[in-house]
């Protein structure tokens, strides 16, 4: 039995609309892979932003008891940890420069690390710089 030309012409007709479905599905999973993958690396950066601003939070919460240790005490050197909440953040040696003494204060909250550094005048007693610094 031969095939007519019309019949024939009807079937690679359905051959190419359904080459096309399958090049639109592929295209369509294309741009929801990427939607997906970039709301994803949005999601991240929010939250390790989040954790950033917390870990500074704390650096500057650990500076406050560093400085309220030393008005109450001139000769407190550092040197502890400290538990804020359930965080902890690090006083290191306080150093003396001239009339001035330098804190440094270290928050690390899950691998995102704040490191302080205040400059305090004894006499009167207050802050002259306080910056972030990359690393001790």
């Amino acid at each position: 039995m031969r095939y007519s030309p019309l019949f024939h012409f009807h079937r690679r007709q359905g051959f190419g609309v359904l080459l096309v479905a399958v090049v639109l599905a592929a295209v369509m999973m294309v741009l929801a892979l990427s939607l997906t993958s970039t709301t994803l690396s949005w999601r991240y950066n929010a939250e390790e932003a989040r954790q950033k601003s917390f870990s500074r939070s704390l650096s500057f919460a650990c500076a406050e008891q560093a400085l309220l240790s030393l008005a109450q005490n001139q000769a407190y050197a550092g040197n502890e940890t400290k538990t804020i909440d359930t965080y902890q953040c690090a006083i290191l040696s306080i150093e003396t420069l001239g009339q001035n003494k330098i804190l440094k204060t270290s928050a690390n909250l899950s691998g995102i690390v704040t490191n302080l550094k205040t400059t305090v005048q004894l006499a009167p007693f207050k802050i002259v710089a306080q910056e972030e610094v990359a690393s001790w």
